[in-house]
């Protein structure tokens, strides 16, 4: 109690000094007041005298009202009887965390959940309990349900993870947990409507849905394309053939074989685009393509498979040509129909009568 004591005296003694002379010396005085004068005086003299015991009532509820200091808790015991205070005071997190250091884990969940620290409760459950599906209520009790598909996750439920995230509006994890549950139509669905189109091809793929993923490969390839103009790395270039050469497949796959040649020409890949044309039986397109890589002969067989005698021949003729077989190349542009050239061929190779 001197604790207390000490800082009253100190505070009310000059106080208390200069009121005692006042009334020592003005007794008479005051006394020859009115009545209220009186009054006035008495109930000063009343709060003076009551001050002390005022300050006492207000330093004792300060200090039931402050939080008691922790002490060190070295045993089972002190930290049992630290987390009962803790609890006595709704302080339940507190509480939650000491009866968890001595393994009450059924009393420190009950204190977490009074503490609406759900995740902490929950996280007890599942590692310590091992009780998922009480972990799992917690969550899906308070609607927690990004941290109810973090759960599912630690629990290998991919599926479930899954809605639990879409119902979080966590669409493109989602996403990754339908895609780790093998549900590739979902995932994709999700994927594509949160932009990351490449990610929807692959899955649309592994779905089966050939078209989907060949539309949206070539989508993410016509992107990469613009992109190219500002990174012209031999990476950049590479991941660019990739995309055609997968939009081309599934093109493919999805029996549209004149689009995955189309894909695949525009790619610069021209062998492949002619097979293709060819395996769709444009042989003409196929025969153009080939000519422009040089498969010259080959180029001239599709040509006169497809009655375009005077190709074939032009073709033909260019190729002896190359070969220095001046005969056969004049006699070639006479089939062509270009008589000039042949002419010409025919003189230098001195048969006058024929030219």
């Amino acid at each position: 109690m001197s604790v207390i004591f000490e800082p009253i005296k100190d505070l009310l003694g000059p106080l208390w000094d200069v009121a005692s002379n006042f009334v020592n010396n003005y007794w008479e005085l005051y006394m020859g007041w009115l009545p209220y004068h009186r009054l006035v005086l008495y109930l000063l003299l009343g709060f003076i005298f009551a001050l002390p015991f005022l300050l006492i009532i207000y330093q004792l509820q300060g200090r039931s009202r402050k939080a008691r200091k922790p002490s060190k808790l070295q045993t089972g015991r002190d930290i049992n009887r630290e987390a009962k205070w803790c609890e006595k005071n709704h302080e339940f997190v507190r509480a939650g965390e000491l009866y968890e250091m001595v393994e009450k884990y059924h009393k420190a969940i009950n204190m977490y959940l009074q503490g609406k620290a759900i995740e902490r409760a929950s996280r007890l459950y599942f590692e310590k309990l091992n009780d998922f599906d009480s972990a799992l209520k917690i969550l899906t009790d308070n609607s927690a349900w990004e941290l109810a598909g973090n759960l599912c996750i630690k629990n290998n439920q991919f599926l479930e993870a899954a809605q639990f995230y879409e119902k979080a509006n966590k669409l493109r994890t989602a996403a990754d947990s339908y895609l780790q549950a093998q549900d590739y139509a979902r995932a994709a669905e999700l994927y594509e409507k949160t932009g990351f189109l490449e990610e929807a091809a692959i899955a649309y793929g592994k779905a089966g849905q050939n078209l989907k993923a060949a539309e949206l490969f070539e989508k993410v390839w016509n992107q990469s394309k613009e992109d190219l103009s500002r990174d012209r790395s031999e990476a950049a270039r590479r991941k660019l053939d990739e995309l055609a050469k997968r939009s081309a497949y599934f093109y493919k796959q999805g029996g549209e074989l004149k689009k995955s040649a189309a894909v695949l020409e525009l790619a610069g890949q021209k062998k492949f685009a002619a097979d293709l044309y060819l395996m769709a039986g444009d042989k003409s397109k196929a025969a153009d393509l080939l000519n422009q890589i040089g498969a010259s002969t080959k180029a001239a067989e599709l040509y006169e498979q497809t009655g375009e005698i005077q190709k074939a021949a032009e073709i033909r003729a260019g190729y002896f040509m190359k070969q220095n077989n001046l005969v056969e190349a004049a006699r070639q542009y006479e089939l062509a129909g270009d008589l000039f050239a042949a002419a010409d061929l025919y003189l230098r190779l001195g048969e006058d009568k024929k030219a």
